[in-house]
Parts: structure tokens; C-alpha cells; sequence
């Protein structure tokens, strides 16, 4: 199956499993996307709204949880590469 066609496929699932993130935490996943690691440094805060240390902390952890992200070494990088496609697509 062609790389198109998994995506649009998956693309119902992709739609509701993101729809109830908040604003914030689509930031995380597009600076995530963007290759960034250093979520508290204040251009990166500032450059994807990232909000408070605490909210950073609570959405690294509940992105995590859900599998959206998976912690590799310092960074983090997307759980699935397919719903990493999609999401650049639509959020990046």
C-alpha cells in the first residue's frame, strides 16, 4: 500500500484521536515534527506557545502516555510514523 493511501486510511482515526488536544499540546507535537527537544528554552516556548515548565511537563507526559511521543535518548520523537506523516501534513 502506497504511503498516500495509509495515510488517508488512517486519517478518521488520526482526526479523532487528535481532536480534543488542546492548543498546546498540538504545539508540543508540531515542535516535536520540527525536530525541537529543549521545550523550556524561552525560544522555543515562545516560538510554538508551549506555555508554563508545568504545562510542558504535564503534555510531554500525557502525549507520552497516549502515544502520540516516545521519549529516544534526550528527545523525542513521534510513536507512529505513519500519524508523524499525517500530522505535518495538516499542522505543519
Amino acid at each position: 500500500m502506497r504511503t498516500r493511501q495509509l495515510i488517508d486510511t488512517n486519517m478518521p482515526m488520526f482526526m479523532n484521536d487528535t481532536e480534543n488536544l488542546t492548543a498546546a499540546q498540538t504545539a508540543m507535537l508540531r515542535a516535536v515534527a520540527d525536530g525541537e527537544y529543549r521545550f523550556n528554552s524561552i525560544p522555543v516556548v515562545r516560538k510554538y506557545e508551549l506555555g508554563s515548565a508545568q504545562t510542558i511537563t504535564r503534555n510531554k507526559r500525557m502525549l507520552t502516555k497516549r502515544d502520540f511521543i516516545e521519549k529516544e535518548g534526550n528527545k523525542y520523537a513521534f510513536s507512529d510514523p505513519i500519524f508523524e506523516l499525517w500530522f505535518r501534513r495538516e499542522y505543519c
